[in-house]
């Protein structure tokens, strides 16, 4: 695919698969990636004379957190993206320091779907700090009370964990209502019962 890529590049022509026909062309690439690719040159991944072909103008983004002024202005946009005029949901100064400090490893990726489960979880409601605090959970080991003996357990990071912290968190905030729990949560009782059966969480 390189080498394709290359030659249309260093020809300005491609041909139908198919076709004898040499079509003429004027194209412009503009590429992105997250990788080092100098090393993968040095490593024999990626073809040098490539490298160089597509490397006329370097632009260097930094990632989110070295740059958190823009996480605001990132996140109203993506908000009145997500929502009509009628339907748009507020966010405190408190929320939006708390979205401000995240790492957001995912970049801006990561923000923007954020952003659209805040639309979707809180229609015409104020979004404050407490509302988004359980989506930034202590990269640290968790103590949890709620587990099948009802013992105390050290829960590491991870997909399902953050899911099953997710859940314990909303249901001490609302007092252990399964209903409110749910509502808070985006998801109907039966998912809530369904997923805290799956995640051995009890409530006495």
């Amino acid at each position: 695919m390189q080498s394709r890529l290359l030659r249309v590049l260093q020809e300005r022509e491609i041909m139908r698969i198919g076709d004898d026909k040499v079509i003429p062309v004027d194209v412009r690439i503009v590429s992105a990636t997250n990788k080092d690719l100098m090393q993968m040159v040095k490593s024999n991944d990626f073809r040098e004379d490539l490298y160089y072909r597509l490397s006329v103008l370097d632009l260097v983004l930094p990632p989110l957190r070295e740059r958190r002024e823009d996480i605001p202005l990132l996140v109203n946009a993506f908000i009145r993206k997500g929502h009509s005029e009628q339907k748009q949901i507020k966010i405190t100064d408190s929320a939006m320091k708390k979205l401000s400090e995240g790492n957001w490893e995912g970049n801006i990726r990561q923000l923007q779907n954020f952003c659209e489960r805040l639309c979707a979880l809180y229609k015409n409601k104020l979004i404050d700090v407490y509302d988004i605090e359980m989506y930034f959970p202590n990269k640290s080991n968790k103590k949890i009370l709620l587990s099948e003996q009802n013992e105390e357990m050290d829960i590491s990071p991870g997909i399902h964990l953050s899911e099953r912290e997710r859940i314990v968190q909303t249901l001490m905030k609302v007092n252990f209502n399964k209903g409110k729990a749910a509502f808070e949560l985006g998801m109907s009782r039966t998912t809530l019962w369904r997923k805290m059966k799956n995640l051995n969480i009890e409530t006495n």
